[in-house]
């Protein structure tokens, strides 16, 4: 199932080296261990995958991509 998020935030995610493939499944998406609404969304990175969009935090990881915080704000995944 092809996952949709609005145009404005598809425009925002300039540096997607991934070609959106978290929409259309052929990336798998990094899981979620904690939402902050200010910040972006603590997520668990996955092993030798690069993303401009995560930034180290502590033992954790935020990512800052507009496509992935809508994806967990529209479809909780």
């Amino acid at each position: 199932m092809e996952r949709q998020i609005s145009d404005e935030v598809r425009k925002k995610t300039k540096q997607c080296t991934h070609e959106f493939g978290c929409l259309t499944g052929e990336k798998t998406v990094c899981s979620v261990d904690q939402f902050i609404e200010d910040d972006g969304v603590f997520i668990q990175r996955p092993q030798d995958v690069f993303c401009p969009y995560l930034m180290h935090f502590g033992n954790s990881h935020i990512c800052q991509c507009p496509t992935r915080r809508e994806m967990y704000e529209r479809y909780q995944i």
